[in-house]
């Protein structure tokens, strides 16, 4: 089955329990190819009616803390594992469960070399070390001028006057 029509609003609504089963199995056969699938499907979540626990199931599964909704709602277990996926000092921000990886082994202290693609949210696990009050002095190295000014105003704007930022 291509991803693509998990992309599709009408194969959704009339193929929604069809499409949430070929997302569990994908999720155990190709956990990437089954998170792909599944943040398409979210995108159209409102089609969806009456599957709402199964997509939340689905979510807490494939670690994707931040697409859940109505936390409130949630078992005990995955509220557990939502808020454990929270950032500290950041508290309305949650990390998709291979950025709290990240992020607990750099609480942790660890040395971490970290390739990713652009939409994994490197950015976010920056404020999230910057949030956490850990260190002194912070460098960030980035690989463009207009990266460095986006950079120096999103932190700036997150983070001052608590901290100087150069």
């Amino acid at each position: 089955m291509p991803l693509t029509q998990f992309s599709d609003p009408q194969w959704l609504k009339d193929n929604a329990f069809q499409a949430l089963a070929e997302i569990s199995s994908l999720l155990t056969q190709n956990e990437n190819a089954g998170r792909e699938a599944l943040i398409r499907t979210l995108e159209f979540r409102s089609v969806l009616d009456g599957y709402q626990a199964i997509i939340t199931a689905l979510v807490q599964r494939a670690g994707l803390y931040p697409y859940t909704s109505n936390p409130e709602n949630l078992s005990t277990t995955d509220l557990l594992n939502f808020e454990f996926h929270k950032v500290v000092g950041l508290n309305e921000i949650v990390l998709h469960s291979v950025q709290g990886q990240v992020y607990r082994a750099l609480l942790d202290g660890a040395n971490v070399i970290l390739s990713a693609p652009t939409s994994f949210g490197k950015s976010l696990l920056i404020d999230a070390m910057v949030a956490s009050r850990r260190y002194a002095r912070i460098v960030v190295i980035v690989p463009t001028i207009a990266l460095i000014d986006e950079t120096r105003r999103r932190l700036s704007e997150r983070f001052s006057p608590e901290f100087k930022i150069m």
